[in-house]
């Protein structure tokens, strides 16, 4: 009887953690794109959302404009204690890039994975979100933009590119997507 209790402790220990090779699922016939991360901490957003552009300039004014972005007393841009440049104002705008701004919920004491794939017309950036690993007490907590690239070369040379932002949790994927023209 003790080995029975201690196998099934072991199976409860065992499912609470990701296996190594658990992640992100790529769409059918869609080929991974490696981006880059410019900045892990932007104007606070109020959810998950996705907006991006050819010029940073113009992403960064989508991105205040946005709904999903938040105000407080109307300075979404105010210096944080640890960032000196909330609103990416001295990134420098290089040509050849696609930005890309995404706001996802923090995750703490869970495994987050990123994977950027393109297929056709579409990119997509999957985040996928382990299981937790212990309680969090992240209840209030805001999300925030956040800016990468993609090189242009990776991607369809013109025409309108959709964005699909894939939030994939337990099994389960939430969609949030947005569309932005590479012709300019």
């Amino acid at each position: 009887m003790l080995k029975s209790a201690h196998l099934l402790l072991l199976l409860v220990a065992i499912c609470a953690c990701d296996a190594p090779w658990d992640g992100p699922v790529i769409p059918a016939n869609a080929q991974t794109v490696g981006y880059t991360t410019l900045s892990e901490l932007g104007p606070p957003a109020t959810g998950q959302d996705i907006l991006a552009s050819t010029s940073l300039a113009d992403l960064r004014t989508h991105v205040l404009a946005s709904r999903s972005t938040f105000t407080q007393g109307g300075q979404p841009c105010r210096a944080f204690v640890n960032d000196e440049d909330p609103c990416w104002m001295n990134i420098v705008d290089e040509p050849g890039r696609l930005y890309v701004a995404v706001a996802t919920f923090e995750q703490c004491y869970r495994t987050i994975k990123e994977i950027a794939a393109v297929k056709a017309q579409t990119l997509y950036l999957l985040h996928w979100i382990g299981k937790p690993q212990r309680a969090c007490n992240l209840a209030l907590a805001m999300p925030s933009w956040r800016l990468i690239y993609v090189r242009r070369g990776s991607l369809p040379h013109s025409g309108l590119l959709t964005l699909d932002l894939q939030i994939q949790e337990d099994g389960g994927t939430q969609d949030v997507t947005t569309e932005t023209d590479l012709t300019s």
